[in-house]
């Protein structure tokens, strides 16, 4: 079984005849009581119909969620068949009576009567062509052979399929417009005809003596052509630069964002058991326990000036024990994501000519493209470059927030890898990084060569690696008749034997 869902607005549809199902798989004579038949014959009593799905809803809104954007890199991957192992497969099958019976999933009655019809696996493969995105779903038996399902000859098939399904939904609505403006262009051609016909009408020329000074050994057929044709609903016709038109395209895209704000009716996700609510308060405490400890004894020792804005450390908390495998609340995103935005905080409260107001937005903005553009974010830095950027704090007082931080790290890591349901952090992310920066080859551990050509040209320029000139040394003999030989070649240019004797010592 193949359906094609294709995506309008915020929800997925099925099409007009995106639906086909192999006739060995389903052949009946349309029985009220069989079950296939309540998905695909509307004629049906007890037929479901597939209305559109929001992302998260039913199998087909399951698979798209789950689905991921096939990129231009993954297709050339996918294609290059030496590249690929039997081991590495692009379709995910999923059972479908498993995500049916999953409590967390929403109830959705054409993905019950689906789970009751015999099917058992389910996979997509998802398209984007020309801006027209959607997914092929194919379904297949329970008993399937998963060997063959997997093969690599299979799941390319079954790829390149989805990809002319989707460049086949893709071409409807060119077809369309080009239907439009061929249509456009003979009404044009006929009101221009129509236009001369009256203008020889009024200035009293006979048509009949026209059209026989211009008969030709070809005889012309002329076709009646409407002036006026039925107004039909195309899909995706471009706006016209027209105020109208931008006006109509305003107040459809309003209602589009007004429905989304709706929300989808997706229920949230389930609350934590208490044990692990428990768990992560008592990880909390300590934390900001030995945080404020540290505090404190920072400006009892050093003063004031050391002092550490403990303001983001109460969101790095709700990170590292609530959301233990979020990117945002891992160690690269905590340690160097702070750097960067107190940074740049401190950067932008230099700016003395600004209010404070902008430097706060200004200092926020410019952290969080960083962290963006890197992909570090973390939520806790974007408050601290508001701190930093309001003044009155120092760049001691963000070595101190540092220091913190790397305790912080430290403290949540012990303290979640204590459960056995947890795992802090999912990865430290360092290696990586510098391997972006191209601070490291892939190479476990080794240097790249540019940084290793860096550090030895930032050594040899330091005054005490400069190399010492060498001792003066006595020419021993054959240096001396190495030095006589060059002199006695550059002596070749004399012109005459008598100078070259004249010059020589006796």
């Amino acid at each position: 079984m193949v359906e094609t869902w294709v995506q309008i607005g915020d929800h997925i549809h099925l099409p007009l005849g995106g639906c086909w199902i192999d006739p060995v798989f389903h052949n009946c004579n349309h029985s009220a009581r069989c079950e296939m038949c309540r998905l695909l014959n509307p004629l049906n009593p007890n037929y479901v119909s597939p209305a559109p799905l929001a992302p998260g809803e039913g199998l087909q809104g399951y698979m798209w969620s789950h689905s991921e954007e096939i990129s231009s890199t993954t297709k050339k991957s996918f294609f290059r068949s030496a590249a690929r192992t039997d081991t590495n497969h692009y379709l995910v099958w999923r059972d479908i009576k498993t995500i049916a019976n999953d409590p967390h999933q929403p109830y959705n009655a054409r993905l019950q009567a689906l789970a009751q019809c015999g099917v058992g696996w389910a996979a997509a493969v998802p398209f984007e062509v020309d801006n027209h995105k959607g997914m092929v779903v194919y379904i297949t038996r329970p008993n399937v052979d998963m060997e063959h399902l997997q093969g690599k000859n299979n799941e390319s098939y079954l790829f390149c399929a989805a990809q002319l399904v989707g460049s086949a939904w893709a071409l409807r609505s060119p077809r369309r417009r080009a239907k439009k403006d061929i249509r456009q262009t003979v009404d044009n051609a006929m009101r221009r005809v129509r236009i001369k016909i009256l203008a020889y009408r009024r200035m009293g020329i006979d048509l009949s003596q026209l059209a026989t000074a211009h008969t030709t050994t070809r005889p012309i057929t002329l076709r009646a052509v409407s002036m006026t044709h039925g107004r039909e609903d195309y899909d995706d016709v471009d706006p016209f630069f027209s105020i109208s038109d931008y006006w109509q395209f305003s107040k459809e895209k309003a209602k589009v964002v007004a429905k989304k704000c709706l929300g989808q009716n997706v229920p949230p996700p389930p609350p934590i058991s208490a044990s692990e609510t428990g768990f992560s308060c008592i990880g909390v405490f300590v934390s900001l326990t030995v945080l404020t400890t540290f505090n404190v004894f920072v400006v009892s020792t050093f003063g004031k000036r050391f002092e550490i804005p403990l303001g983001p450390f109460g969101a790095l908390m709700g990170l590292q024990f609530c959301l233990t495998a979020a990117p945002a609340a891992q160690p690269l995103n905590a340690i160097v994501g702070q750097a960067i935005a107190t940074s740049i905080g401190l950067i932008t409260a230099s700016l003395f000519f600004l209010q404070t107001w902008v430097r706060q937005a200004l200092a926020t903005t410019i952290a969080i493209g960083v962290m963006s553009s890197l992909g570090i974010v973390h939520p806790p830095a974007s408050a601290s470059a508001i701190i930093f950027a309001s003044g009155g704090l120092s760049w001691t007082n963000a070595v101190s927030l540092m220091v913190a931080n790397v305790l912080a790290v430290i403290i949540a890591a012990l303290a979640n890898n204590l459960n056995d349901r947890r795992q802090y952090p999912t990865t430290w992310g360092f290696r990586y990084f510098a391997s972006v920066l191209g601070l490291y080859t892939k190479k476990k551990g080794e240097m790249s060569p540019h940084l290793r050509r860096k550090i030895r040209n930032w050594v040899g320029a330091l005054p005490w690696s400069q190399p010492k000139k060498p001792p003066p040394q006595r020419s021993t003999r054959k240096d001396s008749f190495s030095s006589d030989y060059g002199s006695m070649n550059s002596m070749t240019s004399f012109s005459s034997i008598g100078d070259w004797e004249r010059l020589s010592p006796v």
